[in-house]
């Protein structure tokens, strides 16, 4: 299990997600993790240059023996060197991590490969896979529909996804199946969507009222198969043979130890009835909720 694992990394430099209750990782936490990880042949980290000083904090820790995935932030608009910026962004991300080259650089906004500087922005990352400082290149993507466009023109080699319990909308779409086939890597991020799967009905945040019939739905489903959410979160997506990866962040050690003692189980998708809308699914729509 432990080589579909990879640590990540936004509660590191950011306070991230909905149920975390201790905001940012302290240092001493995070080089417990990194040290019981590395014990524990887990190698690879998810990270961002928009999550803090997390580089900074990754690179004083040493990474070199982790296979490190990061993204590149997008082009501003009126960006007057497209290349320059992008070495530039890129060359601070190496020394921030204080490495000579990563895993896999990810477009954090690959939909700019569609505008009149698309070409040159990929272009620029390919000289730098090209140049052996990157290996991988990939796409953080949010919605199937975006696949759908950049499919037109681009292969990456990596595709970073939500998926979880309650959002297989890559799944439905057909895109897991299609990109295996295509021999492109699948990341699955968001596999607690942030956390909230961990809410019961009684303390599920007001916002999150309307949807009270999923979550009874749910909740039965979980005495059902007498899963814990975390237990049913993590198997599920574990299981899926079209995942290369899952992405899986922690506040702390003992998270880690509960995921290194983890069981897995076949768990098959569940059947709700309720309404399940990507105002739910996508975290940054939960503030019009």
């Amino acid at each position: 299990m432990q080589d579909k694992i990879v640590i990540g990394t936004a509660q590191f430099g950011l306070n991230y997600g909905i149920s975390n209750k201790s905001g940012i990782v302290k240092k001493n936490e995070i080089k417990l993790i990194l040290d019981k990880a590395i014990k524990n042949k887990i190698f690879s980290l998810d990270t961002a240059s928009a999550y803090g000083n997390c580089h900074k904090i990754l690179g004083n820790f040493g990474v070199n023996n982790m296979e490190v995935y990061t993204k590149i932030s997008k082009i501003p608009k009126d960006c007057l060197d497209i290349k320059l910026s992008i070495f530039q962004e890129f060359e601070k991300i190496l020394s921030d991590l204080n490495i000579s080259s990563v895993k896999a650089l990810y477009f954090h906004d690959p939909m700019q490969l569609l505008s009149s500087d698309g070409d040159e922005i990929y272009k620029s990352v390919l000289e730098l896979k090209d140049r052996k400082k990157i290996e991988k290149i990939g796409f953080s993507i949010y919605f199937p529909s975006q696949l759908d466009s950049l499919s037109q023109y681009y292969q990456p080699d990596l595709v970073q996804v939500p998926y979880n319990i309650f959002d297989t909308r890559f799944e439905n779409t057909g895109w897991l199946k299609k990109l295996k086939k295509n021999n492109i890597e699948v990341h699955a991020r968001s596999i607690f969507l942030q956390g909230l799967l961990f809410y019961n009905l009684k303390n599920l945040p007001l916002r999150f009222f309307k949807y009270k019939p999923l979550w009874n739905e749910y909740e039965n489903w979980l005495k059902k198969i007498n899963k814990s959410p975390y237990e049913s979160a993590l198997s599920f997506v574990l299981s899926n043979s079209n995942i290369t990866k899952v992405i899986i962040g922690m506040d702390n050690v003992r998270q880690l130890n509960e995921l290194l003692n983890f069981k897995l189980s076949r768990i098959e998708k569940p059947k709700f009835n309720s309404l399940i809308d990507e105002n739910l699914l996508v975290p940054s729509n939960w503030a019009n909720l």
